[in-house]
């Protein structure tokens, strides 16, 4: 069979094997409810945030070559480029004329192959999907793919990767990102998996570590029309099958995507609200004129005009010390995923993202940041400039205890898949609110590594059944804390209910959830000691 052949075979595969839609606006971006909210909105996708460490010096490179390989086969199209070019003049085209002209481009890359090579990555993608949501092949694989395919499926045996979720869409809700994983894989460990086609990576490994760090780190994953807590995958790194067209070979690298989420975070993020930047120039009006300013009494001369209006310009701008102190707070919290997060929940409405802000815009959110430092227990910064304080005496602070100081028995005996099944029909009877709140106290877990979700153990299981009871029968924070204090023996003063959850021994999770149980049933001494009178 021919490339021509295989890459029409290849379409009409597509065709026939449609996946169920997911709405998308005209940026091309998801649109799904808010999971916390539950209002729609646009979500970046993943491959668009990861794109601001792109490099794109060799991707362009090669699309110049393929439209000039098809316009050297394609006279027709040299032709129509030619008609467009003596209407509108070399180089004067702009967005609305560029039509005919992209359209000719397009054609042209596409006699070439570009556009053949990427339907067949498409189909790739398509067959192991197929082959792993069944773990049977395909009935009919065209050639080369089918060597493809082999070694793919070969490859995955011999490494012992099983898969355990196949294209599922997931969401990053701190950042506004989602997007659609190729895989979760099991190797006793479970991480994400990402197939890639190409015929070289070389060039893409930066902008692939940011993109799996951000499934790694997603929160929430789509089933059909909700979503659902996010299952544990290693944040370390990640699996890369590369799968290069027409090769019959499979290669497998790790990657570091620790890196890719401090990048992600401190990088792109950044990156991407530079680029929307529209203040960085002004037009100088053509009547416009410029004299020195006459030096003030006493004032020494040897300052030259320039930098005068420069010192004038900055002293002219209320607020500029202000403005810079409560940059760099939001700076200092930015690496904190729970800060930035906090930040985005509690911004001041009428407050603009960006500066010039109004002294009253900084007061409203010095408070707000002063509150998500002291809940994040972050370190204090300098002082307001406008204050002058005497510096407070250094003493010496004991470390805070934000984990109960017992070690966790845990067997390492993984629960019946029954079991985990009865508690996954559990949740499907929660509403938003309690599910919110389990996935808050899981969060809360996970920070200090005991997170109560999958891959569950005996005693993981017990925590969850014992947190879903709370977050059905008791529903916040101060009725839960109570019931664990009784269950536990006392409470710590930086104690969080998520980590006292996932720290629970087995006995003791099976109490909380008997108590919670019964506090639900209206028994009396479960009542006291939740709701002490």
């Amino acid at each position: 069979m021919t490339t021509a052949e295989t890459s029409t075979a290849a379409a009409r595969f597509l065709a026939d094997a449609k996946r169920p839609s997911v709405r998308l606006d005209s940026y091309n971006r998801y649109v799904l409810p808010d999971p916390m909210t539950g209002k729609e909105r646009a979500w970046t996708r993943a491959t668009t945030w990861a794109g601001a460490v792109k490099e794109t010096w060799a991707l362009s490179r090669w699309s110049r070559r393929m439209a000039a390989h098809g316009l050297a086969m394609r006279p027709d199209l040299i032709a129509s480029i030619a008609v467009d070019v003596s209407t509108f003049g070399a180089g004067q085209f702009d967005d609305r004329d560029c039509k005919p002209l992209d359209e000719a481009i397009v054609q042209a890359q596409g006699h070439a192959g570009a556009t053949s090579a990427a339907t067949l990555g498409t189909v790739m993608h398509r067959y192991t999907e197929q082959l792993d949501s069944t773990g049977e092949f395909p009935e009919v694989v065209p050639p080369p793919l089918d060597r493809d395919l082999a070694a793919y499926a070969t490859t995955m045996e011999r490494h012992h990767f099983t898969p355990v979720a196949v294209e599922r869409i997931v969401c990053v809700p701190e950042l506004g990102v989602a997007g659609t994983l190729d895989r979760v894989l099991s190797r006793g460990d479970a991480y994400i998996g990402d197939l890639k086609t190409g015929a070289k990576i070389t060039y893409g490994w930066g902008e692939i570590a940011v993109q799996l760090a951000l499934y790694a780190h997603a929160s929430f994953m789509w089933d059909e029309d909700r979503w659902e807590p996010m299952r544990p995958v290693d944040q370390q790194r990640a699996v890369v099958m590369h799968v290069p067209i027409g090769s019959g070979r499979c290669d497998l690298y790790w990657v570091d995507i620790a890196a890719g989420w401090e990048t992600a975070n401190r990088l792109c993020g950044p990156v991407r609200e530079w680029r929307t930047r529209r203040d960085l120039a002004t037009k100088i009006d053509g009547e416009d004129s410029w004299a020195p300013s006459p030096p003030a009494a006493g004032a020494t001369t040897g300052a030259s005009p320039d930098a005068t209006a420069r010192s004038g310009a900055s002293a002219a701008r209320p607020g500029n010390e202000r403005t810079e102190w409560l940059s760099a707070r939001l700076q200092a919290l930015a690496p904190s995923e729970r800060g930035r997060f906090l930040v985005g929940q509690r911004w001041p409405e009428g407050v603009t993202i960006k500066p010039p802000w109004t002294s009253e815009d900084i007061d409203r959110l010095a408070s707000v940041l002063e509150g998500i430092e002291r809940d994040i227990e972050a370190p204090f910064g300098p002082n307001d400039p406008t204050h002058e304080l005497p510096e407070a005496p250094r003493i010496a602070v004991e470390p805070i205890e934000r984990v109960p100081a017992w070690d966790v028995a845990d067997d390492g005996v993984q629960a019946p898949d029954d079991d985990v099944a009865t508690l996954t029909t559990y949740l499907s009877f929660f509403n938003d609110a309690q599910r919110a709140t389990l996935l808050r106290w899981n969060q809360e877990a996970k920070r200090e590594q005991r997170a109560f979700d999958l891959p569950m153990t005996r005693r993981t299981w017990a925590c969850a059944r014992a947190a879903m009871g709370c977050a059905a029968h008791l529903g916040d924070d101060d009725r839960t804390s109570r019931a664990l204090t009784y269950v536990v023996g006392g409470w710590g003063e930086h104690w969080t209910v998520g980590v006292v959850l996932g720290s629970l021994n087995l006995p003791q999770a099976e109490a909380l959830a008997d108590l919670a149980d019964g506090y639900a049933a209206g028994d009396e001494q479960a009542r006291m000691i939740i709701d002490p009178i």
